[in-house]
Order: structure tokens, then C-alpha cells, then sequence
């Protein structure tokens, strides 16, 4: 039911990691996380191939792009908000 979902949006839900489930969304285009307390990226979000847009702004990374580019496998014409 869930694998068909597009948008996901759990910002400021004071989350400080990514459930594993979210690599099965493989339909999901918007990912929202902003505002939480993520310090990194899980790498099985490089599994979602149709996720345009990805707002992770917010959370208290080191270097959020840098964190982001080294831990996402498949990124290519992904927009980072």
C-alpha cells in the first residue's frame, strides 16, 4: 500500500534517523525531513531512483551536502533543498 507513496513529508517530528522501510518507497519523489535532528543520510536513500526533491535542511549536520554526496550511492539528478 505504502510502496506507491510520492511524498513523504516528516519534518519536525524530532526524528534522529530514517527508518530502513523508507528504502521500499521506490515510487517516492518528495522527501521532506527538514527540522529534525538527523546527523546523517542513510545510504539506501541512493535506492530511490525517482526521489527529485529532498529538503534535509534543519538538522544538525557537520556539512550537509558533503554528508550527503558521501553516503548517497545514486544521486544523479537528485535537487537537494
Amino acid at each position: 500500500m505504502l510502496k506507491s507513496l510520492q511524498r513523504l513529508d516528516v519534518s519536525e517530528n524530532l526524528l534522529s534517523k530514517l527508518p530502513k522501510p523508507l528504502e521500499d518507497l521506490q515510487d517516492l519523489v518528495t522527501l521532506d525531513v527538514h527540522g529534525n535532528h538527523l546527523t546523517e543520510v542513510p545510504p539506501s536513500l541512493g535506492l530511490l531512483k525517482n526521489l527529485t526533491e529532498f529538503d534535509c535542511t534543519g538538522n544538525p549536520f557537520a556539512d550537509p551536502i558533503s554528508t550527503f554526496y558521501s553516503q548517497v550511492t545514486y544521486f544523479l539528478g537528485l535537487f537537494v533543498v
